[in-house]
């Protein structure tokens, strides 16, 4: 079996690309293509449940659409730019992989529908202050958004095309990252 890594990195002869890493060798990662795919900075990255497409928070690009059938060619096939969705910070796919959430900075989050890839559909979103973060139960009903100095927003997203806050947890700081316990009671936030 193979596996693989979808990274972003910066360098001065291919900014901004999406490389392909064969890790199934852990002593000896290897690489299997790249890609200069951005115009902004990639902050987030998610891949679909088969592993032909990667999902990328482009910040002022956007949403990014790439198909990496072809690993050593990975190509762009969608998108939702910035005017549309907003500053990119995070993405995260449902687990059927019709929607992509993201968190978009002061746009909050996006709701997109992915079903086609070549054409993403914003079908809802929830305008929250500083959107860094997000994560989804299990049961798709409640998203879990960092929100900057404003801390932890608990966003109902049962209706994709109208989401709304149903809690808040102001952290006195600001947070940036988030992850879900596995039974779903507990977030921890940095």
């Amino acid at each position: 079996p193979y596996f693989y890594i979808y990274l972003f990195f910066s360098k001065r002869n291919c900014p901004d690309c999406l490389k392909v890493i064969d890790v199934s060798n852990p002593a000896n990662p290897t690489l299997l293509g790249e890609n200069n795919l951005t115009n902004g900075l990639a902050l987030g990255i998610a891949l679909s449940s088969d592993d032909s497409t990667v999902y990328i928070a482009d910040y002022s690009g956007g949403l990014k659409i790439v198909n990496v059938s072809d690993l050593a060619n990975p190509t762009i096939v969608g998108e939702l730019n910035s005017t549309v969705i907003g500053t990119a910070k995070s993405v995260v796919l449902s687990a059927d992989g019709t929607k992509a959430f993201v968190a978009t900075f002061s746009g909050g989050i996006k709701i997109v529908n992915i079903v086609n890839r070549d054409n993403p559909i914003l079908i809802g979103g929830y305008n929250s202050s500083y959107a860094q973060d997000v994560t989804i139960s299990s049961d798709e009903t409640k998203a879990f958004v960092t929100d900057h100095s404003n801390g932890l927003v608990v966003i109902d997203i049962s209706n994709p095309a109208s989401p709304s806050q149903i809690g808040h947890y102001p952290s006195g700081d600001r947070t940036w990252r988030l992850a879900l316990s596995s039974d779903e009671s507990k977030v921890f936030l940095a």
